[in-house]
């Protein structure tokens, strides 16, 4: 696996360091301009809200860059280094997995760090403010978000492995794996999350720690059926890319 991620931080190191590096520079930019002394306290939403901004867009772009690592694979050229090599299905997905997650891990830190930082220029009562918003689900919620994530990602990736197996060239590629990216999110809703949704939603609301604890423990199930839906599509990306592919 440690070829392919060679390969793949290779190919794209340029990109890496330049997305990042202009996180940096924005964050720094509008650091400096709430730190200096003639700063308004208006200009500390504003930065915030303009560094939360460029932070979504660099968070898109993994987005995007995590999907096209495999479809460049299965529809480009560079696919035939990448299946010529011996490497079983699951280490050449695992290796764009864990370049995909060392790109979130470092947007983790610099927007949090940013963000952080920036948070902390706000006026005294805003922060307690903000900060009583952030209640008990908050790490739940986070977890939710990240395993959700991968479950989108390699929802894609499956998509992508099943219409290169179906379809010979990629003419009609695009169209094939769109409908069966919107088939499995219809199918799964309905069968998979649907029964627990359905049990979530007759969970009453009320102020009290069992009525908490409940909708805790719904957050850790959500987080769950996430990590086995994430290890059900990592395993059939994985099988399609060693047995069925052929480049």
């Amino acid at each position: 696996m440690m070829t392919l991620l060679k390969y793949e931080i290779y190919r794209r190191w340029r990109w890496l360091v330049l997305r990042y590096a202009a996180l940096i520079i924005i964050g720094a930019i509008l650091l400096n301009r709430v730190s200096s002394p003639a700063y308004q306290y208006e200009f500390i939403g504003e930065s915030i809200g303009k560094f939360a901004l460029t932070s979504l867009v660099i968070f898109v772009i993994i987005i995007i860059e995590g999907i096209n690592m495999l479809k460049e694979d299965l529809f480009e050229e560079c696919g035939y280094l990448t299946f010529t090599i011996p490497n079983k299905g699951r280490t050449i997905l695992a290796s764009k997995l864990v370049l995909l997650f060392f790109q979130l891990s470092f947007w983790t830190i610099i927007s949090i760090g940013f963000g952080s930082i920036l948070f902390s220029k706000l006026p005294y009562r805003e922060m307690v403010q903000i900060k009583t918003q952030i209640n008990f689900y908050f790490y739940p919620t986070l977890l939710f978000i990240l395993t959700a994530f991968f479950n989108f990602v390699l929802m894609i990736h499956f998509s992508l492995t099943l219409t290169r197996t179906l379809l010979v060239n990629k003419r009609y590629s695009s169209l094939l794996s769109t409908g069966i990216f919107f088939f499995l999110v219809y199918f799964i809703e309905k069968v998979y999350y649907g029964p627990f949704l359905n049990q979530i939603q007759y969970i009453s609301i009320e102020i009290g720690s069992r009525a908490n604890t409940t909708l805790l423990s719904g957050g850790y199930t959500a987080v769950f059926l996430n990590i086995i839906l994430t290890a059900i599509f990592f395993t059939a990306t994985s099988y399609l890319l060693e047995n069925k592919i052929n480049i």
